[in-house]
C-alpha cells in the first residue's frame, strides 16, 4: 500500500527514486521490490556485492530503464576516473560460471542458522539489518560452534 502511493507520488511529481538494496541477495524478501512495481519506470535499483564478497570489493550494479541508464553511464564516464576491470572481471567470472549463486546458498545457511528466533521480525520492523552482538569473554569459534541450534 505505501509502496503504491509512493509510486503514485513520483508519478504526479515527475521524480526519479533511487532503491538502494544492498543486503538482497541475503536477506529474505519481505515486501516486492519498489523496482519491479515500478517496472523500472521511475524507479533505479542499485545494489553491491561488497556486502555478500567481501567489503573492499567496490562493485555494484544499477537496473533502471533504458534511458537513465544511457545518461547515468554518461555521467559515470565523465566523474569516475577509474573503476576495477580486474575487480569487474572477478565479479562477472563469478556469476557467469554459477560460482555467486553457490556463494550466496552458503553465505544464507550461515546468516540463518545464527540469526536469534525473532531477528527476522525485528528486521521487518526496523527496516536494518545492522545489529549489535556482544559475545562473552574470551569467546572462540569453537565455543560458538557447540551452541549451535537450528532456526
Amino acid at each position: 500500500q505505501k509502496m503504491h502511493r509512493l509510486l503514485t507520488i513520483a508519478e504526479r511529481h515527475d521524480l526519479v527514486l533511487i532503491e538502494d538494496d544492498p543486503f538482497a541477495d541475503i536477506l529474505p524478501k519481505a515486501t516486492p521490490h519498489l523496482a519491479s512495481l515500478d517496472a523500472l519506470n521511475r524507479v533505479i535499483y542499485v545494489g553491491t556485492f561488497s556486502k555478500t564478497l567481501s567489503a573492499s570489493l567496490r562493485c555494484g550494479y544499477i537496473a533502471a530503464n533504458p534511458a537513465l541508464i544511457t545518461s547515468l553511464t554518461d555521467i559515470k564516464m565523465l566523474t569516475v576516473v577509474n573503476s576495477s576491470s580486474t575487480t569487474e572481471r572477478i565479479v562477472h567470472e563469478m556469476i557467469v560460471k554459477g560460482r555467486y549463486r553457490r556463494h550466496l546458498t552458503r553465505l544464507q545457511e550461515r546468516v540463518f542458522f545464527w540469526r536469534p528466533a525473532n531477528f527476522l521480525s525485528w528486521l521487518t520492523k526496523t527496516g536494518s539489518p545492522l545489529c549489535e552482538l556482544t559475545l562473552p569473554m574470551r569467546t572462540t569459534t569453537n565455543y560458538c560452534d557447540s551452541y549451535r541450534q537450528p532456526c
